[in-house]
């Protein structure tokens, strides 16, 4: 084998090595974060519909547990649980006349529509470690609307979208944790509006049965 074959074959070996070290002990040496995303106050707000018709707001254990991981070197568990569950109720109240919460679907006597939220995706853009690059947060949240009879009313996915930096290694926590609170804040405000405005809605009020606020 000559000088050359040698050195190339060094190479080699040493590249295969600093390859396993990074597969291997990389991931091992990352640090895991948790942080828990404190509720939206007061950013989900709209006319009170005092003739409305009396809801349940189902928040079952998937939706008030929800966390989101970020990957970035090390690893950020974000509880968006807390976040979710107030802003859910908000809707609801600036949407119904009488709101009860529970985590079944069951629903009491006196219950006109059953609302159900769930988190349809939480997710970020892909991105490099360049600090100034742009990062998109989505926050996707499904509303399904039914009678106590199990009949559809409405169905639909909002979104809510906020984007900013990556940060530095010492920033990048607090602007994820700013773009989850902006797109959940857009998320919930988009589902209170579309829901009020939709034609399935509109149609089911003025079908309602007597006794039922319009």
């Amino acid at each position: 084998m000559t000088l050359r074959e040698r050195a190339c074959k060094h190479r080699r070996w040493k590249s295969a090595v600093l390859f396993a070290i990074t597969l291997f002990v990389a991931p091992a040496c990352a640090l895991t974060f948790t942080e828990r995303i404190l509720p939206l106050k007061g950013d989900i707000t709209g006319a009170s519909n005092a003739g409305s018709p009396r809801a349940l707001l189902v928040l079952d254990r998937e939706f008030t547990n929800y966390k989101h991981i970020m990957y970035m070197g090390d690893h950020y568990v974000y509880e968006l649980g807390d976040m979710f569950n107030t802003a859910a109720e908000d809707v609801a109240h600036a949407l119904f006349a009488e709101v009860v919460v529970g985590q079944s679907d069951n629903p009491p006597a006196n219950v006109d529509l059953i609302v159900v939220p769930r988190v349809a995706a939480v997710r970020m853009s892909a991105f490099s470690w360049t600090q100034f690059e742009k990062v998109v947060t989505t926050v996707s949240i499904e509303w399904t609307i039914r009678e106590a009879n199990g009949r559809t009313v409405w169905l639909d996915t909002l979104d809510g979208e906020a984007s900013s930096v990556v940060g530095t290694i010492s920033s990048r926590n607090q602007l994820a944790i700013q773009r989850l609170r902006s797109a959940s804040t857009l998320a919930f405000q988009n589902a209170m509006i579309r829901i009020r405005e939709a034609p399935e809605m509109q149609r089911w009020f003025s079908n309602a049965p007597t006794g039922v606020g319009r």
